[in-house]
């Protein structure tokens, strides 16, 4: 026997229609779209009657997307579903991810597992950070050289022969 649905989705006609509108729309994102429609099918009125686990592997998505959506809906409506928002935590316009040095982005110091949202602020700890490495004189151990992967690449590399023309 099936255990009974915490969540009974129920659209009204005006959230139907937002929801069709949505997936209608050329600039809607693929996350976006994928939410409107696990939604629609989700409807007990008139969604396909499903299972999570069927929609799940029909939209080719996680089943914890489905189980995150349907809360989400009952709290706060479509509203949730329809706008795109990839973190609780707004970054603010001034950063621009190019103004961020590539090595700043690759691995963060031990100690660092908070989330930076302000550039200063990142480029003061990133300052701090390396000042602690050149004190103590770090290194960078390469573990593949470029003799390695000459070896271990040159099956990937084309090989090139020589067309001799006789005349």
């Amino acid at each position: 026997m099936a255990r009974p649905k915490t969540y009974i989705i129920k659209l009204s006609d005006d959230e139907r229609a937002a929801l069709q509108k949505t997936i209608r729309s050329k600039k809607t994102c693929k996350t976006v779209l994928k939410r409107c429609q696990i939604l629609l099918e989700l409807d007990e009125e008139q969604g396909t009657g499903l299972t999570h686990a069927q929609i799940a592997h029909t939209y080719a998505v996680c089943p914890a997307t489905i189980t995150n959506i349907v809360p989400s809906y009952a709290k706060n409506g479509i509203t949730d579903i329809i706008r795109y928002n990839i973190s609780p935590i707004p970054v603010p316009l001034s950063v621009k991810w190019k103004d961020v040095p590539k090595h700043a982005l690759s691995k963060w110091p031990a100690g660092l597992s908070r989330r930076i949202v302000d550039i200063i602020l990142l480029r003061q700890e990133l300052a701090a950070w390396e000042s602690d490495r050149n004190e103590h004189t770090a290194y960078i151990e390469w573990q593949f050289t470029a003799d390695n992967a000459r070896t271990k690449l040159a099956s990937l590399y084309p090989k090139f022969g020589v067309i001799v023309k006789n005349n």
